[in-house]
């Protein structure tokens, strides 16, 4: 395959179909990307977790390669961490409006916001830092949508 092709191939796959591109708003639109696919998926938890696990680790190898491609720690071209940290905050979220949206609030409060530890997080190495601070604020947002879930099937 040539130098030409893999470039291509890699920002594809670590812009996610080229939004990390936009001018303004890449992360948000991955996160809502990320909803889409999460629509695709959901319905086989299996699945959806192999496919989580291996945009995560795919995303922290990449991570590094990005960093160095694009002369930049934490380039806003790779938005594979934003399309990740959205799957993880729907993981065993029910497909309902007000779920998904609340989903994505919190997640891109959190990622943006940078609330504890997830700073710090930011701070490690490559594509680790990258990564795992996006899979924080999913969880973050996770654990606040299901506790909604939870509250709203007691009443």
């Amino acid at each position: 395959m040539s130098g030409r092709i893999k470039n291509s191939l890699f920002n594809l796959i670590v812009s996610i179909c080229y939004i990390g591109y936009l001018p303004k708003g890449g992360g948000s639109v991955a996160a809502l990307a990320g909803i889409l696919f999460y629509l695709a998926i959901y319905k086989n938890p299996m699945i959806y977790l192999g496919i989580l696990i291996i945009l995560i680790i795919s995303g922290i190898i990449m991570g590094d390669l990005a960093e160095s491609v694009f002369n930049k720690k934490d380039p806003g071209r790779f938005v594979m961490d934003d399309f990740s940290g959205m799957l993880v905050a729907l993981y065993f979220v029910p497909p309902k409006p007000l779920f998904l949206i609340s989903a994505f609030l919190i997640f891109r409060f959190c990622d943006i916001v940078k609330v504890y530890p997830i700073k710090r997080l930011e701070a490690l190495k490559g594509g680790w830092g990258i990564m795992l601070d996006d899979v924080a604020a999913g969880l973050y947002a996770n654990i606040f949508v299901r506790t909604i879930q939870i509250l709203l099937l007691k009443e």
